[in-house]
């Protein structure tokens, strides 16, 4: 039977199923846990003050969130190459900062200093992603206000950065 001809219901019923089903196998969940036959919420999401994702089982067990591989692998590596990128700028006291496909800025001295802070920063945000893949305890929103918190120190420290190296003349741009 075609989607065109059933209840309303029956199609709405179909599709949370087909979802409650998408979530066990992400999660890994059991599939007794819940009653189904009822039209009970098997799971319910759970959000925090926040609005942190996660989900509550109906027997009262906490399903955290899950973050793909790939952006696992992909948040490591782009964090520990800015660290290392970063650290090498400074060893040299010239830490280049691309602006535009031609542009780059070089960092000096301070200036330079603060625009690692400022990466330091971005590093933190891209791992607190991680972090909370790792962690199963219901606390989704320590890493989102973590992330969120290192996201706006780092901008501030970008700014101040330009800021500095320009009053300063410890900035060139090339």
């Amino acid at each position: 039977m075609n989607e065109e001809n059933q209840n309303p219901s029956d199609i709405a019923q179909k599709r949370r199923q087909e979802a409650i089903e998408r979530i066990k196998a992400v999660h890994n969940v059991p599939s007794n846990t819940g009653d189904q036959s009822s039209g009970t919420d098997v799971f319910t999401k759970s959000e925090s003050s926040d609005g942190s994702p996660g989900y509550i089982a109906a027997d009262g067990t906490y399903i955290p969130n899950q973050v793909a591989l790939k952006k696992r692998i992909a948040n490591c590596l782009l964090s520990l190459g800015m660290v290392a990128y970063g650290f090498w700028g400074i060893r040299r006291d010239d830490l280049i900062v691309p602006i535009a496909k031609r542009t780059a800025s070089h960092f000096h001295s301070i200036s330079a200093w603060i625009m690692y802070a400022a990466m330091l920063c971005a590093s933190v945000h891209l791992a607190a992603v991680v972090m909370d893949h790792y962690d199963r305890r219901n606390n989704e929103h320590f890493y989102q206000r973590l992330g969120e918190l290192s996201k706006r120190i780092g901008w501030v420290l970008f700014g101040i950065a330009f800021i500095v190296g320009l009053t300063h003349h410890q900035i060139e741009f090339r």
